[in-house]
């Protein structure tokens, strides 16, 4: 095992059948250059978690509070393919 230096999670949610949410809150327009450290830290957070217990179910998300592009979709992650959009991205009335 790696020791690693964790970002802490924003917010962590456990639901009644046992789930684990992961969290972490950004503002409406991060800066692009971040991508990389931010899918590292969703990744982190879940491996880190399993490694203590195997068999939890767990998920990890970005969330942005807002879509300052309302009424188009959030577009500022898309182009840059680091997110699975349906899976770890949460903006405005989904977070």
């Amino acid at each position: 095992m790696n020791k690693v230096k964790l970002t802490k999670v924003d917010i962590w949610l456990e639901k009644y059948n046992g789930e684990l949410i992961l969290i972490d809150s950004k503002t409406a327009k991060p800066n692009i250059s971040n991508f990389k450290d931010f899918k590292r830290t969703l990744l982190e957070w879940i491996a880190i978690f399993l490694s203590k217990h195997p068999n939890a179910n767990v998920r990890s998300y970005i969330a942005i509070p807002y879509n300052p592009y309302e009424p188009q979709p959030y577009n500022r992650w898309t182009m840059r393919g680091m997110l699975d959009l349906d899976n770890e991205l949460k903006v405005a009335s989904e977070f």
